[in-house]
């Protein structure tokens, strides 16, 4: 599986921004890259944004001074944008109207 390397949401390739998990097959969401940028800024980096929209069990949370380690075989959040991972096209960010041709 070939996957597109991003950097920041500035360079996210299309408007529609669909992130999944590995983990939780029911954990499916789509956004508006303009409401990410918003929230998250235009140059804030992708896996600032998954660790943003991550809201699991598996989720890790911000360790502090003194902090326990999480255990080495622990689990994981395995949320990752759709699109970027997949082989399949990516959906049209155009609406069907807008999108279709006029047939002759």
């Amino acid at each position: 599986m070939a996957s597109l390397w991003v950097p920041t949401l500035a360079h996210f390739p299309w408007v529609k921004v669909r992130v999944a998990c590995i983990l939780c097959p029911h954990r499916k969401g789509e956004y508006r890259l303009v409401g990410l940028a918003a929230r998250f800024g235009p140059r804030a980096p992708l896996h600032d944004v998954l660790k943003g929209l991550s809201r699991c069990r598996y989720s890790l949370p911000e360790r502090g001074f003194g902090a326990k380690r999480p255990p080495k075989y622990a689990p994981r959040c395995g949320i990752y944008f759709v699109d970027l991972e997949s082989a399949s096209p990516p959906p049209p960010d155009l609406p069907a109207a807008v999108s279709s041709k006029p047939s002759p």
